[in-house]
């Protein structure tokens, strides 16, 4: 299931937007690496994980929030 057609993902948007959040997703794994309480590392992980998620809409498999699925050990 592809969220944009490839005429979207093609699209100018999507290109700048891609490329915007690619670079936000460099930033905060940057982030990641350095020291922090527990706190703010799992705030920077949900951070990391929504903008992964934005960015799978323009592959074939996006990955979309499912309430019901279990959380991994």
């Amino acid at each position: 299931m592809t969220i944009l057609s490839e005429g979207e993902r093609n699209s100018a948007v999507w290109q700048k937007l891609r490329q915007h959040y690619e670079e936000q997703l460099a930033k905060l794994r940057v982030r990641n690496d350095g020291e922090m309480t527990e706190f703010k590392r799992a705030k920077l992980c949900g951070h990391i994980e929504a903008v992964k998620s934005i960015l799978s809409l323009g592959t074939e498999t996006p990955v979309l929030d499912d309430d019901s699925a279990p959380f991994p050990d």
